[in-house]
């Protein structure tokens, strides 16, 4: 444990703390049969710590569940000799850090493993050793869970939850449920009024065990939003305002670490960063193992995420509002309105007939306007399916980018912007109507735009 924890400092020791701690499981696994059961327990909780604090290995899940066996029996063990009368005070001071150890470590692995734990119940486990003994009624602070003994199950049970939800695509009604009797638990909870603890640090271990309810009560509304909550920046903002008043010369800082990993990833503001920036450096001087340093890179990817993400939305808003100045909508501004196009602007190559003659060529001997005549015979054998004074033209599209850009903005805003609406698609259905009346020939471009459209909703 000593080479891994002066590993942050010193490289060179992690293969000395690797090395131990081969020969530390080989022996473990020879003699436990041999063991006491509170040795047997005091060294798989030491390697679990050791694995911890290697910056190759996440946690020690592996240790954890061999230590869940042995704690059981040492529990049986204990209710054997304090039946007996051959428990000790000094015995059951010792089970008392052991297990509670066990607790705040299995709990911890809880929120950072994705795989399920074994099941134990932490209530009763924690009942049986913290019974204050010689009739006192008096709860002493535990160096690792502080004065939030009693809480530290009711995180299990929702990280426990939490590693089930993220199994499932959408939360089922049992986990709702489920979720919001957690909810009312913790809200309901409050910290032992019998503190036996003269120190002024009192209060810093008060508010760091309300700070881990707030932050679990936050875990829980991240991964069940249906629970009626508060938003994520203001619970957030609570975390860390119970954060704030422990000094970081307070002793309870080094068990902050989890509560203030929540409260950070949501802080949005450069001022408040800048708090968090010096907290976190703080407690990596202060602990100086790699779990802080990871949690603290952590924080910091969240952030550079969050940042990309209102960037992009800033963009996109930005090109949306832009988007809507240059479209009229249904209103056309006088400066943008299309001037009337004659049958002479169209290009003799853009529509043919059957047999290739001009269908323009044709009506241009009419003695009647063209454009009319051309735009109310195509129009009447389209909408009314009869026959006009000229038979309807096998057309042939050829669309080409010059023709494109030809047109008149107001046509032609919406083609290289982001389609957002439905309205966008029936803005383009009264543009093809209207562009058709005024020319056929426009149909060319319309037809190949709505296809686009149609397409991008």
């Amino acid at each position: 444990m000593a080479a891994l924890h002066g590993a942050t400092v010193n490289p060179q020791l992690r293969l000395a703390g690797m090395a131990h701690m081969t020969k530390s499981i080989s022996k473990l696994s020879a003699e436990l049969h041999q063991m006491r059961l509170d040795q047997a327990l005091a060294t798989s909780l030491a390697l679990a710590l050791g694995e911890g604090w290697d910056d190759k290995i996440s946690t020690g899940i592996q240790h954890l569940r061999g230590a869940s066996t042995l704690l059981n029996n040492v529990l049986v063990q204990r209710n054997i000799n304090m039946q007996l009368g051959q428990l000790t005070e000094e015995d059951a001071k010792r089970l008392k850090f052991l297990v509670n150890t066990y607790v705040y470590l299995d709990v911890i692995a809880r929120l950072a493993a994705t795989e399920e734990q074994d099941h134990v119940d932490l209530d009763l486990v924690l009942q049986a050793v913290n019974e204050p003994l010689g009739g006192s009624i008096m709860v002493e602070i535990d160096p690792l869970m502080g004065c939030a003994t009693t809480l530290f199950p009711l995180i299990g049970k929702v990280a426990g939850l939490i590693q089930r939800i993220r199994k499932t695509s959408t939360n089922s009604l049992n986990i709702v449920s489920e979720a919001n009797e957690l909810r009312d638990q913790l809200l309901s909870w409050q910290v032992p009024k019998e503190i036996a603890d003269p120190r002024s640090t009192f209060r810093h271990a008060v508010d760091t065990a309300q700070a881990y309810r707030q932050a679990i009560l936050l875990h829980l509304h991240q991964a069940v939003p249906e629970l009626d909550s508060d938003s994520s920046y203001t619970q957030a903002k609570e975390i860390l305002t119970l954060l704030a008043k422990t000094p970081t010369s307070s002793h309870t800082l080094i068990i902050q670490i989890f509560p203030l990993l929540v409260g950070s990833c949501e802080v949005v503001s450069s001022e408040d960063r800048d708090w968090v920036c010096r907290r976190w450096e703080a407690m990596m001087q202060r602990l100086s193992i790699v779990n802080v340093v990871s949690c603290w890179k952590i924080v910091q990817e969240v952030w550079r995420r969050r940042d990309l993400h209102a960037c992009q939305q800033a963009q996109r808003l930005s090109s949306k509002k832009f988007s809507r100045k240059l479209s009229p909508g249904l209103f056309i501004p006088p400066d943008l309105k299309r001037k009337m196009v004659s049958a002479d602007t169209v290009l003799d190559e853009d529509f043919f007939d059957a047999s290739g003659q001009s269908d323009l060529l044709i009506q241009s001997h009419d003695k009647r306007n063209p454009k009319r005549r051309m735009t109310s015979d195509v129009a009447a054998g389209f909408n009314m399916g009869v026959a006009s004074g000229h038979p309807m033209p096998s057309l042939t599209r050829r669309y080409t980018d010059v023709t494109m850009l030809s047109l008149d903005p107001e046509y032609t805003c919406f083609l290289d912007e982001e389609i957002d609406d439905s309205f966008t698609l029936l803005y383009c259905w009264l543009l093809a109507a209207k562009s058709f009346q005024r020319n056929s020939g426009e149909l060319g471009w319309v037809f190949p735009a709505l296809s686009r459209y149609a397409r991008m909703l």
